[in-house]
């Protein structure tokens, strides 16, 4: 099995909202999974038989040959970079480096 569906977006942007939205009894959304496995057991890993599987990820975007490969249906969250950088900034996290603001 692969995974349905991928939300890509940036940290502060809305993916933690988006994988709880999405999670029902047919569907399941796992967020941030880089936190606990590589992206390659993506599909082994959280994929059941009993429903939809998808990711909501804050980080998979720094993959991006791997990611515009896989055949899962895509969503991409979008914030301003600034509103992010003081969204962390605001919450004690570290900023993200400005490459990021073209991902």
């Amino acid at each position: 099995m692969t995974l349905d569906f991928m939300v890509v977006s940036l940290p502060r942007s809305g993916s933690t909202w988006a994988a709880n939205w999405l999670t029902t009894d047919a569907v399941h959304c796992s967020h941030d999974p880089l936190y606990s496995m590589h992206y390659s057991d993506f599909d082994s890993k959280l994929c059941a038989n009993c429903c939809v599987n998808g990711i909501a990820c804050t980080g998979i975007w720094r993959w991006a040959d791997w990611l515009n490969r896989h055949p899962a249906r895509k969503l991409v969250l979008r914030r301003d970079f600034n509103e992010i950088q003081k969204s962390l900034s605001d919450i004690g996290l570290p900023l993200l480096d400005a490459d990021a603001e073209d991902a």
